[in-house]
């Protein structure tokens, strides 16, 4: 249930001034599960098995329905021409084009020997997959054939701490694993780790030109990676369940209401 707008026209920096000032747009009653947005500025919302793709001019594109026998766990719309799905009841993973039209057959994870799964993302660089591996507490990547082209080592004993990931994304040259009871790891694109940024305790992140942002106390907060600096300011709906910054909004959903603001 994650966010991320990769690359593109995102301005970061306009969500970390002091002087930030949102202006309402629109508000629209919704269950929904996941909420993402691509580089083009798109808007994805998954409601059980239903996933809808709405433009920056907040016009629904498309709607497909999706249908596995166990529930969606998480969208990447880091490429927009190729969305990767993951459901974590079935271990499988699907792609879908722009117009959420399956490409392709769905992929059980199973049937290539990946039997624990947590968490997967597509590189940007060269569409590979991206796999964190609960089996033996490692990031593993796969080419479009299927084919290991990387494993670390068992990163619970590389780190000496407790892995319970709950966030993988790759984000220009960098790959972010977050792990809330000790921070937010990162390593490089090819898979070595770099750090670990003490953000602890949070369970949704947003990783936008190397600041990672994420909301608590109906605040988002952000950390700079270029400047080591913190901040925050107060958002303008309160218990935000799930947030997303695309090039046109903030987007906020509290649970009953997904909110548009301009910024």
């Amino acid at each position: 249930m994650v966010c991320l707008p990769v690359l593109g026209q995102f301005r970061a920096d306009s969500l970390v001034r002091k002087d930030t000032s949102l202006v309402f747009v629109d508000k629209i009653e919704s269950k929904i599960d996941i909420l993402d947005s691509d580089y083009l500025g798109n808007l994805y919302f998954i409601n059980k098995d239903i996933i809808t793709k709405i433009s920056p001019k907040l016009d629904t594109l498309f709607q497909q329905s999706f249908k596995v026998a166990g529930d969606l766990t998480l969208m990447d719309v880091g490429q927009s021409m190729k969305i990767l799905l993951y459901s974590r009841d079935q271990n499988l993973i699907a792609y879908l084009d722009n117009t959420l039209t399956a490409s392709e057959a769905e992929i059980s994870l199973a049937d290539k020997g990946l039997y624990m799964v947590e968490l997967v993302t597509l590189s940007i660089l060269n569409n590979d997959l991206w796999v964190y591996n609960a089996e033996n507490f490692a990031l593993e990547k796969y080419n479009q054939n299927f084919k290991q082209v990387f494993k670390s080592d068992n990163l619970a004993q590389l780190l000496y701490q407790e892995l319970r990931p709950n966030y993988l994304v790759e984000s220009e040259d960098q790959l972010y694993l977050n792990n809330p009871d000790h921070g937010v790891l990162v390593f490089d694109v090819y898979g070595t780790f770099l750090k670990t940024i003490p953000i602890k305790n949070v369970e949704k992140i947003r990783v936008l030109d190397k600041k990672i942002f994420y909301v608590k106390n109906d605040h988002i907060h952000y950390y700079d990676e270029k400047t080591l600096t913190t901040d925050e300011f107060q958002l303008p709906v309160k218990g935000i369940k799930y947030f997303c910054v695309s090039s046109e909004y903030l987007v906020l959903y509290d649970g009953k209401y997904i909110h548009f603001y301009k910024y």
